[in-house]
C-alpha cells in the first residue's frame, strides 16, 4: 500500500467562494433604506418593473427655490413654475395683459397658450396671481 499524501494548504480541492449578485427585492448596499432595482434620488434613469428605462428627464430633479417679499412677507416658490405649467421656455417674458387674460379662465377648462393645450387648475391660478403681483410690484418701484 502506497503512503498517503498530505494535502497542501494550496490544494485545488478547496472551493472558491462565489460572489453573490444582487437580486430584486433585496436591500440596497449603496442607498441604505432603499431596495435594489428601484428608482433612487441620485439615479439618472428610471427603474420600472426592475428594468432601466431611459427618459428625457431625470427622475428627481431638484427644483430651484426663489424668494420674494410681498406686503412685508417673505414668499418662497419654485423658480420657473409658471413657465413649466404653461409649457413655455424659461427665456419667455410674460406680459401683464397676457397673464390677466389667462387668469380669467375658469378652473377645469382647457385653453391654448403658444400652441400648447393646457387645462386650467388652482395651481396655475395661484402661479398667475403671484406672477401678476410680482410684476406690479416691479412697476411701482
Amino acid at each position: 500500500m502506497p503512503p498517503k499524501k498530505k494535502k497542501s494548504s494550496t490544494s485545488s480541492s478547496r472551493m472558491t467562494q462565489k460572489t453573490r449578485s444582487s437580486k430584486k427585492g433585496t436591500k440596497s448596499k449603496t442607498n441604505p433604506g432603499d431596495m435594489n432595482y428601484t428608482t433612487k434620488k441620485g439615479d439618472k434613469d428610471f427603474h420600472q418593473g426592475g428594468k432601466d428605462i431611459k427618459k428625457k428627464k431625470r427622475p428627481y430633479i431638484p427644483r430651484k427655490k426663489a424668494t420674494a417679499e410681498l406686503g412685508g412677507e417673505k414668499i418662497t416658490f419654485n423658480k420657473g413654475g409658471l413657465h413649466r405649467s404653461l409649457k413655455v421656455p424659461m427665456s419667455y417674458k410674460f406680459k401683464t395683459t397676457e397673464l390677466e387674460r389667462i387668469n380669467r379662465i375658469p378652473d377645469g377648462s382647457s385653453f391654448k397658450f403658444k400652441n400648447n393645450d393646457i387645462k386650467m387648475s388652482k395651481k396655475i391660478h395661484k402661479q398667475l396671481t403671484l406672477g401678476l403681483n410680482l410684476m406690479r410690484r416691479k412697476r411701482k418701484e
